[in-house]
């Protein structure tokens, strides 16, 4: 097997795991790996549709989580 095909296999793997996730933190957390991944596999195996969609999805992912982790839990707002 490939390395590039076992890239591709961590990636969809990855996927995977995020449809089981219940908390968003780590769900965003997933899916930027999983991005990574499917960057390095699509990359290696020159898949521009793939490319081009986890190089646009990574940036997201990473907001998302930033959003995630510099909001006031919910907690906190009704406290106020």
């Amino acid at each position: 097997m490939a390395t590039s095909d076992v890239a591709g296999f961590i990636a969809s793997a990855l996927v995977l795991l995020t449809f089981a996730m219940r908390d968003m933190r780590l769900l965003r957390a997933t899916a930027i790996c999983s991005n990574v991944a499917f960057i390095v596999y699509s990359g290696v195996n020159w898949l521009l549709p793939v490319l081009a969609l986890h190089v646009m999805l990574l940036p997201l992912n990473i907001l998302r989580l930033r959003e995630l982790t510099t909001a006031p839990s919910d907690t906190e707002v009704t406290r106020r």
